[in-house]
């Protein structure tokens, strides 16, 4: 049953898996929750050291709980939404008119409320929490709500983020030691040349047959970009993500035009408006899914029909998520989306503290989905409530 089907049958009416009436949300929480990397994440618009989660809880008259978590890396840089932004439009606006609302006509109330506008991470995170209480109510996986299925093992890219290219191969190695064989640079942060050199010495410190990645972050001009591709074609990189700024989709063609190498979007690509421009412009052969930047769960399958049905390959990125929001994406690539470059959802192992009592697995560069109802994960709630700097909870009574 869909997202859809669900907001569609109206308060009261019978709904499969939920009998006559669904159970009602009774309660909202939503936390900012700050966790130390293991190691900086150098980028082109700054170095993160911290994770910014906002975690956010759903829970229903019958004691169900339901959880989601975005993550935001050092302000309002990556987008126009920080942290301490999308605390405030959930407690303020998002969390207090679902209190008392059936769980399915909550469905998709998130997207359907026009009059907030933008704001995806902050309703992306309601929206997982949304779906995972659905889906635990059923008893069923999250992605199954789509019709999907386990996925099976994904492959798993590591990115190199370090402050040093010797930091990077000392990484790399240690990495593939644990089976890791994808590798994903992250660029844009140093003088061209500089640039171009750390990436030919972890290809040849790393060899042939190992997968790299470039990841500018938006932080080359058209001119960099073009003297920068014609080397990595020599390196035999697998894709350039996000070379020029996101707004940019006339450059990203014409760098598309001029290089057999895949130009990969990410910042470009958030809305479903976004994915049409890049497809009908040839400006993207390979679309990075983050269900954050999309809004939610649906909105990011939208996206993804627009790649399968124009022929771009699908790739999924993070935000270094705890594995709450790993195991939101993780559904959401069990919900039936094709990932023919794999995913980087290493979040969890990058993080010093984890949020759940099971967390992800992992096993030789690949990431296994958990198989339970929801998002199939358990979460910590004592270690939430350690780690977070603010709490926000909306129920009948905080709002009378």
């Amino acid at each position: 049953m869909t997202c859809s089907d669900l907001t569609e049958a109206g308060p009261d009416a019978p709904v499969a898996g939920f009998g006559v009436i669904s159970p009602k949300i009774v309660g909202l929480d939503v936390w900012h929750v700050p966790v130390k990397l293991r190691r900086g994440h150098v980028m082109s618009f700054g170095t993160a050291v911290v994770a910014d989660l906002v975690v956010v809880r759903a829970t229903s008259d019958d004691g169900t709980s339901g959880w989601g978590e975005v993550t935001l890396l050092g302000g309002p840089h990556w987008s126009e939404e920080s942290a301490e932004s999308v605390v405030a439009t959930l407690a303020k606006y998002l969390l207090p008119r679902l209190v008392g609302r059936p769980i399915h006509s909550a469905c998709g109330l998130v997207d359907a409320h026009a009059d907030i506008r933008g704001n995806r991470f902050a309703k992306a995170a309601l929206d997982i929490a949304l779906a995972d209480l659905r889906a635990r109510t059923l008893g069923i996986p999250l992605g199954a709500l789509w019709g999907g299925h386990h996925p099976g093992t994904i492959p798993l890219s590591w990115s190199l983020a370090g402050r040093t290219v010797e930091q990077d191969i000392v990484e790399a190695a240690e990495r593939r030691e644990a089976g890791f064989e994808i590798f994903k640079i992250k660029a844009g942060a140093l003088p061209l040349h500089a640039e171009l050199a750390r990436v030919t010495a972890i290809r040849e410190a790393l060899g042939p047959h190992v997968s790299l990645r470039i990841d500018a972050n938006q932080g080359w001009s058209r001119a960099q970009a073009g003297r920068a591709l014609p080397v990595l074609e020599q390196l035999d990189i697998a894709f350039v993500e996000q070379p020029l700024a996101a707004d940019d989709i006339a450059g990203m063609a014409a760098l598309q035009t001029a290089t057999r190498i895949p130009i990969a979007a990410d910042e470009s690509l958030q809305t479903l408006a976004d994915a049409t421009a890049l497809a009908g412009s040839d400006a993207a052969r390979v679309f990075v899914y983050k269900v954050a930047k999309h809004g939610s769960l649906e909105q990011a399958r939208h996206v993804a029909a627009v790649a399968e049905t124009s022929g771009i390959e699908g790739y999924l990125g993070c935000m270094i998520e705890s594995s709450i929001g790993t195991a939101a994406y993780l559904a959401f690539a069990g919900s039936g989306i094709p990932l023919s470059y794999g995913c980087e959802l290493f979040g969890p192992q990058l993080l010093v503290d984890d949020l759940t009592h099971d967390g992800i697995g992992y096993e030789r560069g690949a990431v296994l989905p958990p198989l339970g109802p929801g998002l199939g994960i358990d979460v910590d709630e004592d270690k939430v409530r350690a780690l977070a700097h603010t709490r926000h909870h909306v129920d009948k009574k905080a709002l009378e």
